[in-house]
């Protein structure tokens, strides 16, 4: 997949058993591959009866990859995209203004590369993942970004990333 422009691939579905051996493909492949990876529920998904494309942006992670790939995916299915920013419950207001600011700045430039594109941006306050899981019961597509800071390892943690791939109830 080194020189693959993008690895589409189900869901994993293993056992807990499995899980404790580390052997989640889809997880390990969008966590490690240098070209997005689209990971397809095993269920049917129903869309939205817009069926928009959903990007999520934190303000932290460099979202440059994850911006275009959303704003390419919009314009080519003609839909909406949803810019979606979760705002973790007790977050300092003035923390969560400058990450809505960053968020919007970050938009801004996009906007004017791809004027046809109706984009929607939402600000909510909420356990993030469970923010984002809503949001992908209606969208065709959720765009996600993943951590590029090795500080603390993967094992460690859960990021928002790897916690959407498993719940999300579309690619």
């Amino acid at each position: 997949a080194s020189s693959a422009c993008m690895l589409i691939l189900g869901a994993d579905d293993v056992p807990w058993y499995d899980r404790l051996l580390r052997t989640k493909v889809a997880g390990y492949l969008a966590t490690h591959s240098s070209c997005p990876v689209i990971v397809v529920p095993e269920l049917a998904f129903p869309t939205g009866p817009d069926g928009e494309v959903i990007l999520t942006l934190d303000g932290v992670t460099p979202a440059s990859g994850p911006l275009h790939f959303a704003f390419e995916e919009a314009n080519a299915r003609d839909s909406l995209l949803h810019v979606l920013h979760a705002t973790p419950p007790g977050t300092l207001s003035s923390d969560a203004e400058a990450s809505r600011a960053n968020v919007s700045e970050l938009i801004a430039e996009w906007r004017e590369r791809y004027p046809d594109v109706a984009v929607l941006e939402a600000n909510v306050v909420g356990d993030t993942v469970a923010v984002i899981d809503r949001a992908t019961q209606s969208a065709e597509l959720v765009v996600i970004g993943r951590p590029h800071s090795h500080v603390i390892p993967l094992a460690l943690v859960r990021p928002v990333a790897v916690e959407v791939l498993r719940k999300a109830q579309c690619p």
